[in-house]
């Protein structure tokens, strides 16, 4: 049967005019629109929107186009977000517009008003939908008490209690609650590690883009702050001058070894002066070292470059008797060689 359309509009049959968007004569699908356009409801804007991507006919492309811009598609969710139109703001989450179904989703939960919780529920559990909207409409849901038991561990991530927050982002990487990525992903940041170590694995479980990226950057970030610094070590052993210890941080960096490029040697300079400082606390009896000392000589054991200590052990106390007067000079370049004469 041939719709009416001057019936249905004078009816504000707003379902009829819809249906007659599909109608096969051309000429009735364009008075459709027009009639459609009276009314700026968010059913009749979404019934042109989807008509404007099916239509074929140019003619009547460009009547369903002129009705929408004469609807004003941004003022009429800004009207129903001012008027708290929460029946219209459910129906706005089925718009094409991710943008304005996120503003949708955060006006209702503002609003709180439960009734809005099916179309919320709809919103989150469709895999299809972009994450950022489903993780919108899990903080919308939490807003309005009503969220399901898999929303609620959204919550839990932000609970004092550290067990909590481990066993809430456990549960999520179980799930591979991809729409919670993004909270996941700030709880690398978390003070307790466990709950870093759980976050990691989750995002692991997920594989996806973002969390990958996540886990990329969390792991570059943390390999450059396992390496404690050596200068402050130094310093709390031998309380080095104030001028000392500038030089001696500027210093302590070292050269890597090119072939292992793993392996730091000492820089030149700060081994000399910590022998001195050595020499100049030796003790009395020097069968017996304080254990600062015993400490700073393992330490310059270690960043030795050849990997053997400073100090030798069967080292003569004096020079022989044939150089007993002559002063004794050390090279500062000195360094010790190895057993193998290399």
């Amino acid at each position: 049967m041939r719709p009416n359309i001057w019936k249905l509009q004078a009816e504000r049959d707003i379902d009829g005019l819809i249906k007659a968007l599909q109608y096969q004569d051309p000429d009735i699908r364009k008075r459709a629109a027009a009639a459609l356009r009276v009314f700026g409801t968010t059913k009749a804007v979404f019934a042109l929107e989807r008509a404007f991507e099916e239509e074929k006919n140019p003619y009547v492309r460009e009547h369903i186009n002129s009705a929408l811009t004469y609807v004003r598609h941004d003022d009429l969710l800004d009207d129903l977000i001012k008027n708290e139109n929460v029946p219209g703001l459910v129906e706005m989450l089925n718009s094409p517009r991710a943008s304005e179904v996120k503003r949708a989703i955060e006006a209702l939960g503002l609003i709180g008003d439960r009734t809005a919780t099916e179309g919320l529920v709809m919103v989150f559990r469709n895999a299809l939908v972009p994450e950022e909207l489903r993780l919108a409409a899990a903080e919308a849901l939490l807003k309005l008490e009503s969220a399901p038991a898999v929303v609620t561990l959204l919550a839990a991530l932000r609970k004092d209690d550290w067990q909590v927050r481990r066993n809430a982002v456990t549960v999520l990487g179980q799930l591979k609650a991809t729409w919670a990525t993004t909270p996941i992903a700030l709880m690398l940041n978390d003070a307790h590690a466990k709950v870093r170590k759980s976050a990691e694995y989750a995002l692991t479980q997920m594989n996806t883009p973002l969390a990958r990226d996540a886990l990329q950057k969390y792991r570059r970030e943390n390999a450059l702050h396992q390496t404690a610094p050596l200068p402050d070590v130094v310093n709390q052993q031998f309380d080095l001058p104030a001028t000392q210890k500038s030089t001696a941080k500027s210093e302590a960096v070292g050269q890597a070894d090119q072939e292992t490029a793993t392996l730091v040697s000492a820089p030149q300079g700060l081994r000399e002066r910590l022998r001195e400082e050595i020499e100049a606390r030796k003790p009395n009896d020097e069968d017996e070292l304080s254990p600062a000392l015993a400490a700073a000589e393992a330490a310059l054991a270690q960043i030795s470059p050849e990997g053997q200590l400073l100090f030798d052990e069967n080292e003569p106390e004096s020079p022989p008797d044939n150089k007993k007067d002559e002063p004794v000079t050390t090279d500062p370049s000195d360094s010790p060689s190895d057993s193998s004469g290399n």
